[in-house]
């Protein structure tokens, strides 16, 4: 585009700007001994068709992809967030409207669940014993909804980064091994580390992170 952009500028037949008839671009822009038109038109033509193609596909694809990215942002809260809702009812019927989504905060919620809930016991502990077939039901449900959104956002968007395409793989592969957890001990005690990592971020090798690692994911498709 930039060397289009030059050989207009010296092949054009119209006459510098005033502002440029004294300085060094002058003889910069002088024009070729022949073939003024046709470096002319062959420019035009290239700079015309460079603007065209951004106009008609990158524009589009541009907006298609931030799209798909807001949509996938939203539908991560939203899973946390109807994930917390059933966490608050293990602990109790009624609870503050606004704390679901205080709780969204990863420090918040690492904090508030990390809290006693009664004696030996903290908040997460009681909601892991509190699970029943149903919670872990609507919990399944809200993750196969994301994970299915995943999915479909892959399928749409061209993610050249090969570490951002491995995470979101491997992200919907945890995901719908959820599918298969009971209420039993054994079961239940996997879910719910999995569900610890993924509000807190916490994991084997960084431990808990500032940063929301999902969050710059879905940010970087």
């Amino acid at each position: 585009a930039l060397l289009a952009l030059a050989l207009m500028l010296v092949t054009t037949t119209d006459p510098l700007l005033p502002s440029v008839q004294h300085q060094w671009l002058r003889s910069a822009l002088l024009q070729l001994p022949t073939g003024n038109q046709i470096g002319f038109d062959l420019s035009v033509g290239l700079l015309s068709g460079i603007f065209m193609y951004y106009l008609v596909v990158r524009l589009p694809e541009w907006q298609r992809r931030h799209r798909l990215r807001l949509n996938l942002q939203t539908s991560y809260e939203l899973c946390r967030l109807q994930c917390i809702h059933v966490y608050l009812g293990c602990l109790a019927h009624a609870y503050p409207g606004e704390l679901p989504v205080e709780l969204l905060d990863r420090q918040r919620f690492r904090v508030y669940f990390s809290d006693t809930h009664s004696p030996n016991q903290q908040k997460w502990d009681a909601v892991a014993n509190a699970m029943t077939d149903e919670r872990i039901r609507a919990l399944v449900v809200e993750l196969e909804l994301l994970r299915e959104e995943i999915h479909f956002t892959l399928s749409l968007v061209d993610v050249q980064d090969v570490q951002v395409f491995g995470f979101f793989k491997s992200m919907a592969r945890t995901l719908h091994r959820t599918k298969s957890w009971t209420p039993d001990y054994d079961s239940v005690k996997h879910f719910m580390g999995f569900l610890w990592s993924f509000h807190t971020g916490w994991d084997w090798v960084d431990g808990y992170q500032d940063h929301d690692p999902i969050a710059l994911y879905i940010a970087s498709i």
